[in-house]
């Protein structure tokens, strides 16, 4: 009798989880969406309602300033912006 014929069930299964290497997943586990991506996905959504077809000869650069301003809105208010524009105003007098 060979030594594989002498062994039961039990140590037969045995011998193959001590044989078996635990490998490291190649593909990203699917069950979940990384939180980055919504952020993206709402600032290109905002991006959308900026840029209409009224709006379509909009220059990137002002599209660049308004684009943080809308997003960060709770941030700011309009005695904010008034602030800010005195403050403009006086610095362009200088």
């Amino acid at each position: 009798m060979q030594r594989h014929e002498a062994l039961n069930d039990a140590e037969r299964s045995a011998a193959f989880k001590r044989r078996k290497s635990h490998r490291r997943q190649r593909y990203m586990d699917v069950g979940f969406v990384p939180p980055t991506s919504n952020v993206r996905e709402r600032f290109f959504s905002a991006a959308r309602f900026v840029l209409t077809d009224l709006r379509n000869n909009m220059e990137s650069e002002r599209l660049e300033a308004v684009m943080p301003l809308l997003i960060n809105r709770e941030l700011w208010d309009v005695y904010a912006v008034e602030t800010i524009r005195h403050r403009i105003g006086e610095n362009a007098r200088v």
